[in-house]
């Protein structure tokens, strides 16, 4: 370390060094000082001038609106005493007759005043005239101003129905010879945007500014060339705001929610500045190119003996170690007294200190090799335990796929009925589950379900509730000696499942109960939802009421039965929501729609072409984009046979 010092030591004592770093550090102080100096004055005064120019121009531009739109309120004062309008109004009978000479009558207003967008007549709450002939023009005709009084309109911000541009509304209500008739509006529309064009015409700051029209929310009626989203909704009627990119002046309109804004942006009032800044930096280059030259001539003089001194060591150092590259040579000093405070005593430093570094990059290797190695052992330890667990959650999937039937194989339970079913964990392991078996010789048991959460946890959960199903179908099967009902099952599991629920999970389960011999079905719903009935030309779902509360959620929930007649050769699909609410890379979903839509093309099907075209449309319209939910689906047929099971 200390040869290294001494090595700067001596490179900094270099006199054709010094003289050099000096020059070039004093001129470019200099030029930096004198530009940021005029750049920061000049930056300045342009600000003043163009905030003072923007706060008279918005000034005046406000009073200009507000004089524009009083001239307007005593257009609208006119028309609301107007006996022709007066008789649309009020009399039905006459509106057909007299609504062309109304709207010849207007039009030729609107003819001479471009702004006028549209003229309305409200009575009651309708709109019975529209100058454009269009009809509910406004979105709310009942929300009128509740402050209009005599010889009064009021300003407003209203959203026309069928476009999404806003209007200017002048409200008036309407006279009858001096007196109010309450409940008649007549209502002046005025496009903004012509408006502020018609008022702003000649009005626009310096240096590329703009005027524009903004109501109270700061929404501001025009497509501008620059961005003001950031800036914030009026709080005064008359404020200035600096941000870092533009410098904004706000004039409320008298008594409207109508403010004026005038924008300047900073790139434009401050391109001399910009160019200013441009001029000196040139000049100051210049002159650091001088300066460098000078200097270079001035050093190469005083310094060629030493120069001509270091050139004879590098010779020696040649023909003693052979023509070795400059970065690489091994020199050994040639006084012990220390190293020589010329150029000569820094090449000897730096070839010792070179030769250091050589040894502690030898040595730096060998413990970077040390750290791959033990990187490369760690990898392969980790590589181990990743199989092992790889191996472990495959044989938790298939001991899961077993516990829940979770095959496609067509099933045949009794002569009359069969089941076909599919799961597709998002996970290794997954929530969702499904299950049929026979209760007795006539009755099935079938039922499909999903747990709140993904993973192990929800697999857990899935396992314990489908034990907890089948054992109180059959222990309720013995209890009472007959086919037990899917609200008592639903009741028992839930009781069971509320207990000791820290992890607040919760299950959405369908169970249905079906006599194989008349079809009639009996079921009960726990918040999942509605399966599918498929017969014939028809295919809808099971009901449409609202499902009961899901397991697991409330202690003591009671469930309700239903019942359902199946039509002849009928299927009831049930399956889980990560079907419906698949999503393909647009982020849509799948949903029910197209479900019926596959369904409904497949009535003539057998059973597992049915399961297979619902798969393969889910796995067409999901395409490439990641699976975020389990899929589930559950297929029961029924059809009749004339000598029962």
């Amino acid at each position: 370390m200390s040869i290294e010092l001494q090595t700067v030591t001596t490179f900094n004592r270099s006199l054709r060094v010094q003289l050099i770093l000096w020059t070039v550090i004093i001129l470019t102080l200099v030029v930096v000082g004198l530009t940021t100096l005029f750049a920061r004055n000049a930056s300045r005064i342009l600000e003043q001038q163009t905030t003072v120019q923007l706060t008279q121009l918005t000034a005046q531009s406000a009073r200009a609106v507000a004089d524009f739109i009083k001239a307007r309120e005593r257009t609208v004062d006119l028309w609301a005493s107007d006996s022709l309008l007066l008789s649309v109004a009020r009399d039905p009978a006459l509106r057909a007759v007299f609504v062309t000479g109304l709207s010849g009558y207007l039009g030729g207003f609107a003819a001479r005043e471009p702004w006028i967008s549209d003229v309305l007549i409200i009575a009651e709450g309708e709109q019975v005239f529209s100058l454009s002939g269009r009809k509910d023009v406004l979105a709310d005709t009942t929300g009128q101003p509740t402050d209009i009084g005599p010889f009064a309109s009021v300003l407003q911000l209203v959203l026309e129905r069928d476009r999404s541009d806003p209007s200017l509304a002048i409200w008036r209500t309407a006279t009858d010879r001096g007196t109010l008739l309450e409940g008649i509006f007549v209502v002046l529309l005025l496009d903004p945007l012509v408006v502020q064009e018609h008022l702003h015409a000649e009005d626009s700051p310096s240096h590329g500014g703009i005027m524009a029209l903004q109501d109270q929310t700061g929404f501001t009626f025009a497509e501008l060339v620059m961005d003001l989203s950031a800036v914030p909704t009026p709080t005064a009627d008359v404020e200035t705001l600096d941000t870092e990119d533009l410098l904004i002046q706000r004039h409320r309109v008298a008594q409207s929610p109508l403010y004026v804004i005038g924008v300047a942006a900073r790139a434009d009032f401050q391109a001399p500045v910009r160019n200013m800044i441009a001029i000196t930096a040139s000049l100051g280059v210049g002159a650091i190119i001088l300066g460098l030259l000078g200097t270079l001539y001035f050093t190469t003089r005083v310094t060629a003996p030493i120069r001509k001194l270091t050139s004879v060591v590098r010779a020696k150092a040649d023909q003693k170690y052979g023509e070795i590259p400059s970065r690489s040579r091994k020199w050994i000093p040639f006084s012990k007294r220390g190293y020589r405070q010329d150029e000569v005593g820094e090449l000897a430093a730096v070839f010792e200190l070179l030769d250091q570094t050589t040894e502690e990059l030898t040595a730096s290797n060998q413990l970077l090799e040390d750290r791959n190695k033990d990187l490369r052992e760690t990898r392969r330890t980790l590589s181990t335990s990743l199989n092992r667990l790889e191996r472990e959650m495959d044989a938790a999937r298939r001991l899961q796929l077993s516990m829940i039937a979770g095959d496609s194989e067509l099933v045949q339970l009794g002569s009359s009925v069969q089941a076909v079913g599919l799961m597709e964990p998002a996970r290794e392991v997954g929530g969702d589950f499904y299950d049929r078996f026979r209760m007795d010789e006539h009755r099935i048991v079938f039922f499909i379900g999903d747990v709140s959460d993904k993973g192990t946890a929800s697999a857990l959960l899935m396992s314990r509730t489908v034990s907890l199903v089948r054992f109180a179908a059959h222990q309720l099967a013995r209890l009472t000696d007959s086919v037990p009902q899917p609200s008592d099952v639903l009741t028992q599991v839930n009781e069971e499942l509320c207990k000791n629920n820290s992890t607040r999970m919760f299950v959405t389960l369908f169970l249905g109960v079906l006599d194989t011999r008349t079809g009639e079905l009996t079921y009960a719903n726990a918040g999942h939802i509605s399966p599918i009935l498929s017969s014939h030309n028809s295919v809808k779902p099971i009901s449409a009421d609202l499902p009961d509360m899901p397991l697991g959620v409330k202690p003591k929930s009671t469930y309700r039965n239903s019942h359902l007649t199946l039509p002849s050769d009928s299927r009831v699909v049930l399956y889980t929501d990560g079907v419906t609410e698949a999503e393909n890379s647009d982020r849509k979903f799948f949903g029910v729609d197209r479900l019926v839509e596959v369904i409904h093309a497949q009535l003539d099907s057998d059973m597992e072409t049915l399961l297979t075209s619902v798969s393969t449309a889910l796995d067409h319209f999901v395409g490439g984009a990641e699976q975020f939910d389990d899929v589930t689906l559950l297929i029961i047929g029924w059809k009749p046979m004339g000598g029962g099971d």
